[in-house]
């Protein structure tokens, strides 16, 4: 993720699985760059816990794009 540029990475939604820490815990993802931090122990809420992810990314930045798209640069 590190080399993807700054436009590709706002269109990005990276998850990090992890046994080591609580699914959704957003202190950790922001931390680690992450959208969001699932637990195995959590696989069943997936679905869920992704689609919500995705919902806060896209409202996050949905501003920025519409700005971009815009002045021709999306």
């Amino acid at each position: 993720m590190n080399h993807l540029s700054m436009s590709q990475r706002r269109r990005t939604v990276l998850a990090m699985m992890s046994d080591k820490f609580r699914t959704m815990d957003e202190m950790l993802a922001y931390a680690v760059s992450a959208n969001v931090v699932i637990n195995p122990k959590d696989i069943e809420k997936i679905p869920t816990v992704l689609k919500r992810a995705v919902s806060d990314h896209e409202r996050f930045y949905k501003v920025f794009t519409e700005i971009l798209g815009e002045v021709g640069k999306a």
